[in-house]
């Protein structure tokens, strides 16, 4: 996630002797606790890291206090950042992600029983799961899948892999056949990966917003709410014989600057869903509103 001023260094431990000022010892006292991952936490951890949610962001230890949750990274990097900077949280592969607002997401092994966890929890809600999802290009991706994949087996079902190594060995590397060997696997590696990168969920819930690319959603890209800079609903048309026709209307997250987002370039817009029904505009208007409620965008 995104670093920000939300974080702050600190050189003293809630409790720890010394320091001067604000981070003096017994400033404020601390309220609840955690320690260290344990070692299949730590296991789970590596297993679900990303990019955007590296090992080495997530919280050794943690303290909370009235004002502060106090962290120290894996790293060994001690910060905190102010408990109105939360904005909310998911729980996702054993871990609770807590939205900071202008700042690194908190990520805390999820702890049933754990008392800091339970105290954000409260202060959050305590609702998990709060969230809109969507799925896109699923049929885009599935069809042309599958059209480069039956193209791939009309080449390749009438070569034996025994006959490509012959010529292979006789030098002919640029054989009929060899040719059609290597258009037929060159054509199964495109259908897989359009079945890898093609279709799109989109989660959007209170941290911002996820996109995994793949029919089996693999590879994660994420921005967070306060990059969002509002939800629209447009009208989509199209000109026939000089007449505008409506198409649908489309349900879109507008971004300010433009930003990338699961795109080899910038986009300004990321449409959500489509609504074909003209009558209905309610429709796209109500889940516009939730959308807004989300991410916050009228609070």
């Amino acid at each position: 996630m995104m670093s920000g001023m939300a974080w702050e260094p600190v050189e003293r431990w809630p409790g720890e002797a010394g320091g001067e000022g604000a981070f003096r010892s017994g400033a404020e006292p601390a309220l609840a606790s955690r320690r260290a991952p344990s070692p299949w936490e730590r296991v789970r951890l590596f297993w679900f890291s990303s990019p955007e949610l590296p090992l080495e962001h997530v919280a050794r230890r943690a303290v909370l206090t009235s004002s502060y949750v106090y962290v120290e990274r894996m790293t060994g990097r001690r910060e905190r950042v102010r408990r109105a900077m939360l904005r909310g949280f998911r729980r996702e592969g054993g871990r609770l992600i807590v939205g900071v607002v202008d700042g690194e997401d908190l990520v805390l092994p999820f702890r049933v029983g754990c008392a800091l966890q339970a105290q954000l929890l409260a202060q959050l809600g305590g609702k998990a799961g709060e969230r809109w999802v969507g799925w896109q290009h699923v049929r885009l991706g599935a069809a042309s899948s599958v059209t480069a994949g039956l193209a791939a087996w009309t080449l390749l079902a009438a070569i034996r892999p025994e006959t490509v190594r012959a010529h292979w060995a006789l030098e002919l590397y640029t054989s009929e056949t060899c040719l059609r060997a290597y258009f037929g696997v060159g054509l199964a590696l495109v259908a897989l990966a359009l079945l890898l990168w093609v279709p799109m969920r989109v989660r959007v819930d209170a941290l911002g917003v996820e996109v995994r690319r793949g029919l089996v959603p693999w590879l994660p890209f994420f921005l967070p709410a306060e990059r969002v800079a509002a939800v629209v609903v447009n009208e989509r048309r199209s000109k026939v014989r000089g007449r505008e026709q409506f198409l649908f209307y489309a349900v879109e997250l507008r971004f300010d600057p433009p930003t990338r987002l699961a795109s080899l370039t910038r986009r300004s817009a990321l449409p959500l869903r489509r609504h074909d029904n003209r009558a209905m505009k309610s429709t796209p208007n109500a889940e516009a509103a939730r959308l807004r409620e989300l991410l916050r965008l009228d609070v």
